[in-house]
C-alpha cells in the first residue's frame, strides 16, 4: 500500500511568520526577513513552488555562510532625474528590488519615465511580483535580470546561460494589472532531501512531528483577497521608506 502524502493545510500568516523567523535565525535583519517572506508567501500562493517555501532552504544556507548578508540596506549611489542606480550591498535581493520598483515610480511620475538599475544584489525571485508592482502604481512595467549560468544552449550540454527573466506590467481599468512574465529554465525533478528540514520544521511548527517523511502537500489558505505587497500603493516615499516597510535587477516604469 503507497503512503499519501501528508497535506497540511495553514493560514498564509502562519508560514510567512514561521519563513520570517527562520531567516532572523539564519542571520537576517526582521525588516529584511518580512520582505523576503512577503515575496515567497506571494509565490506560493500563486502556485509558484520554486519561487516559495520550497527555496527557502537555499535562502537559509546563504545567509549562514554569510553569501546573503542579511542586514545589508540598499543604497542610491546615483540619482538623475529619470534614471538611478542602487547598491544592493550584497543583501536580500528582494529588498533591493522593492526598493528599486518605488525610486522607479517615484521617478517616473516626474519625468515620464525611468529605468533603476541594482547592482551588488542577489536572488529576486519572482520577477513578475516587481512588474506587478509598478503596473499597480500606474506605470508600465518592464523588470529584468540576469544571474549564473544555469541553462544549456539548444543542442548543448554545458550550462552556459542565465535563465534571463523578464516580466512586463500593464495597469488595466480593472483591479488588476496584466503581467507577463518568462524566464528560460529546464525542467527536472527535484529530490525531497533538500528541504526536509524546513518541512520537519514546518511540521513542528503547525502540530508537532508526524513520522512521516516527505513528500508533503501544503495548501495555503489566504484569510483576504488582497495581495500582500502588491496592493501597497506607491507614493513619493524615500528609497529607505520602502525599506522600511519590507523592502542584479533592472526596471523601468513608464507613467
Amino acid at each position: 500500500m503507497v503512503d499519501e502524502p501528508l497535506t497540511i493545510k495553514l493560514d498564509h500568516r502562519r508560514l510567512k511568520q514561521f519563513m520570517v523567523d527562520l531567516m532572523v535565525g539564519a542571520g537576517a535583519s526582521l525588516p529584511n526577513a518580512e520582505c523576503a517572506a512577503d515575496i515567497h508567501l506571494e509565490a506560493d500562493l500563486r502556485g509558484v513552488g520554486g519561487q516559495g517555501l520550497d527555496y527557502l532552504p537555499y535562502t537559509l544556507a546563504s545567509l549562514e555562510r554569510n553569501l546573503i548578508d542579511g542586514h545589508a540596506e540598499p543604497e542610491i549611489v546615483h540619482r538623475s532625474p529619470a534614471a538611478a542606480v542602487i547598491d544592493g550591498r550584497r543583501g536580500p535581493g528582494q529588498v533591493a528590488a522593492v526598493a528599486a520598483v518605488g525610486l522607479a515610480a517615484e521617478l517616473a511620475a516626474a519625468a515620464g519615465s525611468a529605468t533603476v538599475a541594482v547592482r551588488n544584489s542577489t536572488d529576486i525571485f519572482m520577477i513578475g511580483y516587481y512588474a506587478e508592482l509598478l503596473a499597480r502604481s500606474g506605470n508600465v512595467g518592464i523588470v529584468m535580470t540576469s544571474g549564473p549560468p544555469l541553462v544549456h544552449p539548444h543542442g548543448g550540454t554545458e550550462r552556459l546561460l542565465s535563465t534571463n527573466p523578464i516580466a512586463f506590467g500593464f495597469p488595466t481599468s480593472g483591479p488588476d494589472p496584466y503581467v507577463i512574465w518568462q524566464r528560460a529554465r529546464l525542467q527536472v525533478g527535484v529530490s525531497d532531501r533538500r528541504p526536509m528540514r524546513v518541512l520537519n520544521c514546518l511540521q513542528e511548527a503547525v502540530g508537532g512531528r508526524t513520522g512521516r517523511q516527505p513528500p508533503t502537500r501544503f495548501s495555503f489558505v489566504k484569510g483576504r483577497s488582497a495581495h500582500s505587497a502588491a496592493t501597497r500603493v506607491l507614493g513619493s516615499r524615500s528609497v529607505s521608506d520602502y525599506c522600511a516597510d519590507r523592502s542584479p535587477i533592472a526596471g523601468s516604469a513608464l507613467s
